[in-house]
């Protein structure tokens, strides 16, 4: 027959291929999932029964580093971080829409904006076009925008123009994108490549408009 103490001191002794441990965990408690990093690749469907699985091809995904944070001592359970590398690969190969920044501005200070479309490419009313900054991580994070549809000045062959008001950006030095947003695909559908607007464009509140026009005059007939 065993006694209770027996039975306290037989839990405490380590188990065999383990460690003798000084102390006994008053917790008591499973293995917690919060120390470790699961990842997995959606694979595709079987389209013939004896067709094996290959990875999805529009994106790979890579481990790069996986280390344990053991000088954190809140906790018996190990804090992990991993390092990824997401590679995420085109749906199509033409963009249904290319950007076209013309980079001149007008009197009003507003900025040209040309895009041509696919054939097959479906617009909307909804459709609008965002101005953002060199590393923008969202949709959201526009510095101006427009309708397509509202200001657009021209339309022949698939090439469109619209103006956009660049008022109220500030002055500044930074690398622009231009981004098309398709209502009916719920997406981004075309992006420029990166630019910068002239500082002359920016309106300064201490140089009088006439100045700035007589700038733009002056330009224009170089």
């Amino acid at each position: 027959m065993i006694t209770q103490e027996e039975a306290v001191n037989t839990a405490d002794r380590a188990q065999p291929g383990q460690k003798s441990r000084q102390k006994r965990s008053e917790k008591r408690r499973k293995p917690a999932w919060t120390d470790r990093i699961l990842w997995r690749l959606k694979r595709q469907p079987q389209t013939r029964p004896f067709t094996p699985n290959v990875p999805v091809t529009h994106f790979s995904l890579s481990l790069k580093s996986y280390i344990s944070h053991m000088m954190y001592s809140i906790s018996d359970h190990k804090p992990v971080t991993g390092t990824f590398d997401l590679e995420l690969k085109p749906l199509m190969t033409v963009p249904l829409i290319t950007m076209i920044p013309d980079g001149l501005c007008t009197m009003e200070n507003d900025m040209l904006v040309s895009y041509s479309s696919t054939p097959n490419f479906h617009s909307s009313s909804w459709d609008w076009i965002g101005l953002y900054k060199v590393g923008m991580r969202h949709v959201n994070d526009y510095v101006s925008y427009v309708w397509a549809r509202d200001n657009q000045i021209s339309f022949s062959d698939n090439l469109n123009q619209v103006y956009m008001n660049i008022s109220n950006i500030p002055e500044t030095e930074d690398q622009f994108l231009l981004c098309y947003y398709s209502n009916n695909l719920n997406s981004v559908v075309g992006i420029s490549k990166p630019f910068k607007i002239p500082l002359r464009f920016f309106l300064k509140e201490e140089e009088p408009l006439g100045e700035i026009q007589q700038v733009l005059s002056q330009d224009g007939s170089e």
